[in-house]
């Protein structure tokens, strides 16, 4: 009986197992390696645009299950087809029947979905400046209406503005 599948790679290039027509997926884009029955470990490699299981990015890689979806570029490749198992049966003289390894063909083609995908959002570059503004307005507020008005109650005669006005009285006379 052949051995299963244990590693298909995904990419625009025609030498990856599952061949994706997508500009956006770069020519060897991520791998995943079987780790067991229904366990798989994802490695995204250093692809430009990311890989994306379940809608989130993938940095560096992860382990997914046979019902994750994961996206590359904007396509989502059926992925888990191609370490499935099929019953077929045995040539006369052979068992009740056995399981071969029956992946697509290396090279398939896989096309991008017709939907457009969102990419994710970017940080608004504004947002700092709105609050480093409203940081601002909220300092000057606190100063003129808690700071000033307390300091010009325990305000302190000048002591140099009074020999001042002491000297000028002893002058005028």
């Amino acid at each position: 009986m052949p051995s299963l599948k244990q590693s298909v790679t995904i990419g625009r290039s025609h030498e990856n197992d599952c061949v994706v027509n997508d500009p956006y997926v770069g020519r060897l884009h991520c791998r995943i390696d079987r780790m067991g029955d229904d366990r798989f470990f994802l490695t995204d490699l250093n692809s430009k645009n990311g890989t994306y299981v379940n809608g989130s990015r993938v940095s560096g890689g992860m382990e997914i299950g046979p019902y994750d979806t994961v996206r590359v570029g904007n396509t989502q490749v059926p992925w888990m087809p191609y370490f499935e198992r099929e019953e077929v049966p045995e040539p006369e003289g052979g068992d009740n029947g056995g399981t071969v390894d029956v992946p697509p063909e290396r090279g398939t083609i896989v096309p991008p979905i017709n939907e457009t995908v969102i990419p994710p959002k970017k940080r608004n570059a504004a947002l700092p400046w709105i609050l480093l503004g409203i940081l601002l307005l909220a300092a000057g507020l606190f100063y003129f209406l808690i700071v000033k008005p307390h300091q010009e109650e325990t305000k302190q005669p000048d002591p140099i503005s009074q020999v001042d006005t002491a000297y000028e009285k002893d002058f005028n006379q």
